[in-house]
């Protein structure tokens, strides 16, 4: 299994990153929406994307709604966040989280 890691933080990355890889599955990172578009637009096979709210140049929700609307990326997307504002929430739901 290919898990693509979208946060800003080098320090999740590392934690998570390493977790996973300890699972056995194969690790990917970029550091913002706008590089998670590009790496996902190329034939990868990523399986899950763990995607991060809160980022600069793109953020998560911002993510959400560009593959919502242009659906460049069909599996799983699952929001790694402190975000606990159930609109927000709710929000990144419909959008495909």
């Amino acid at each position: 299994m290919k898990i693509l890691i979208v946060d800003d933080s080098k320090l999740i990355h590392a934690a998570v990153g390493k977790m996973i890889s300890e699972l056995g599955y194969e690790v990917h990172s970029v550091f913002d929406g706008d590089e998670a578009v590009e790496f996902l637009s190329n034939p990868n096979q990523i399986d899950v994307v763990l995607l991060d709210w809160n980022m600069e140049r793109m953020s998560g929700i911002e993510f959400l709604k560009k593959n919502f609307a242009e659906k460049f990326y069909q599996n799983h997307i699952i929001m790694m966040t402190t975000e606990n504002d159930p609109e927000k929430i709710m929000l990144a739901l419909d959008f495909g989280a």
